[in-house]
């Protein structure tokens, strides 16, 4: 897919498709706060230490299976689709982000 082709998420209330925008969830920031969130769930991690310098596999005590779970929840939350080689350079928080940022 494109930078310029248009995506679609679908709204919860009922269920019309509505295109995703650069800034429809609020920017670095409120990515950053979603992604932690997920992390702290799936990894049962405290938010205080997840930070964008936060390296995934080492800070976390997280392995390869925890990442693609992390991929995987990920797409479901932002209606993103990430492939293999793309998930191979998520090293940091930050990257996850930064990809998170460029593809919606």
């Amino acid at each position: 897919m494109g930078k310029h082709d248009i995506k679609y998420i679908y709204s919860g209330k009922n269920g019309c498709r509505v295109p995703v925008t650069p800034d429809m969830f609020g920017g670095i920031q409120m990515v950053f706060e979603q992604l932690r969130d997920l992390i702290c769930e799936m990894l049962d991690v405290d938010e205080n230490a997840v930070t964008m310098d936060s390296v995934i596999l080492e800070d976390f005590d997280a392995d390869s299976l925890d990442l693609v779970e992390i991929v995987m929840g990920v797409e479901e939350q932002f209606g993103i689709e990430i492939p293999d080689n793309a998930i191979e350079e998520f090293h940091t928080v930050g990257d996850v982000v930064r990809y998170i940022e460029d593809h919606t």
